[in-house]
């Protein structure tokens, strides 16, 4: 199993103890709902689930047709401002939902790609998605509203990565979910706090 989805695997014990947790609480108050949210729990999972398939399959098909060359030099951590600017364009035009989004950036975080750059790249997408803003965005806020709204936010996906970078870079974290690095790092952090 890949470190990538080790991290998934250590999410588990939480998730299922917020599903037994919530289907605890609503034991108390009427069975049948337990009943329904587990049928549609299970419906929601057999739609998503192929969905997310394809979405790994094509993740994964995508980042082997990009040379790694090509990933380094624009993406990796080297790639300065350009990489940057790249990634705040790329998010903004990505027309992919999460289902294809984070698997993508699973594959980036495989090829070594600038945390700050992926964390500019995911900001940009969550905050200044151009397709959201012509479809829900306008129609909903208007027009001026809208352009006002991301102009304002153009920087934030920009500050957010490169506020990653330090971070990570101060602290010596690390992408991969190695437990020793991520503990080495929660004692330094605790450390300049005292």
């Amino acid at each position: 199993m890949t470190k990538f989805f080790e991290a998934f695997k250590a999410a588990m014990p939480v998730l299922i103890l917020l599903a037994i947790t919530a289907a605890s609480a609503l034991l108390y108050t009427d069975q049948t709902v337990v009943t329904e949210g587990l049928t549609s729990g299970y419906e929601m999972g057999l739609e998503i689930i192929p969905t997310m398939l394809i979405a790994f399959i094509f993740s994964g098909l995508v980042m082997k047709l990009i040379p790694e060359a090509f990933l380094n030099r624009w993406l990796g951590k080297d790639a300065g401002l350009k990489g940057y600017l790249l990634a705040l364009a790329g998010g903004m035009i990505t027309p992919a939902g999460p289902a294809v989004i984070y698997p993508m950036i699973g594959m980036m975080i495989k090829k070594r790609c600038s945390v700050g750059i992926i964390t500019t790249f995911l900001s940009s997408w969550g905050m200044l998605g151009l397709i959201r803003a012509v479809a829900w965005g306008v129609p909903l806020l208007g027009a001026k509203l809208m352009l006002l709204t991301l102009l304002v936010s153009l920087p934030a996906p920009l500050i957010a990565g490169w506020l990653v970078n330090v971070i990570y870079e101060k602290y010596g974290l690390s992408m991969d979910p190695d437990p020793k690095k991520i503990d080495t790092a929660i004692i330094k952090i605790q450390a300049e706090e005292h």
